[in-house]
Parts: structure tokens; C-alpha cells; sequence
């Protein structure tokens, strides 16, 4: 049987990752990511959505509550992300995607 490997790590395989990184980093030069379209440089400054250019975790970890074919036996990674630009009114998560909480990661540290 094939070993099976997520589409995404095709990306190590090819030209495509630094591609997508140049593509994201000009995005945040010119920030149209969210619905406020300000335009902003994200590099420079907050946008009016809160959100600079720092990633921030607040937690990661494995993940065993998905459906077996998804998760393997040793779980799914699992990744939360806080400084949502979306603001949504009845964000379930709220505490960590709305308030910039946990650790930075710079962008060559991260994926790992």
C-alpha cells in the first residue's frame, strides 16, 4: 500500500511554499485580508481590525476527537490561533481567537 501524505506537504517537495510565502508577505503590505479593506501596511502598523503581522498560538496540541480516518491513532494536530480580524458576535471561541493571547512563532520558525 502507497503511504499516504497530506496534500500540503507537497509544498516542501517544490517551488511552491516560498512562492505563497512572497505572495502573503505582499498581502500584508497592502492588507485586504479582511472585511475591513483598509489597505493598511500590517508590517508597519495594527490594522483597524487589531491584527499586525505577528502570529500568535495561544495552544496546540494533539487532537482525538476526530473520526479515525482523520486523526490516525496517534491523534490530529492541532493548532489555535488568537488575533482573529473577523470579530464575529457570537464567536464560540472568543477568548482565544478574539483577545491576543499566547506565544509568538516568527515566520521561519514556523511550520516545525
Amino acid at each position: 500500500m502507497a503511504k499516504l501524505w497530506p496534500i500540503y506537504r507537497s509544498l516542501l517537495d517544490t517551488s511552491e511554499l516560498p512562492t505563497r510565502l512572497a505572495a502573503a508577505e505582499l498581502a500584508l503590505a497592502d492588507c485586504y485580508l479582511c472585511g475591513n479593506d483598509c489597505g493598511i501596511d500590517r508590517t508597519r502598523q495594527d490594522g483597524p481590525c487589531g491584527v499586525a503581522d505577528t502570529l500568535y498560538v495561544a495552544s496546540y496540541g494533539p487532537h482525538h476527537g476526530e473520526e479515525g480516518v482523520l486523526r490516525g491513532h496517534r491523534g490530529s494536530g492541532t493548532v489555535f490561533f488568537s488575533g482573529c480580524n473577523l470579530h464575529c458576535v457570537y464567536c464560540q471561541n472568543y477568548d482565544v481567537s478574539q483577545q491576543v493571547t499566547g506565544f509568538t512563532v516568527d515566520a521561519p520558525g514556523w511550520p516545525r
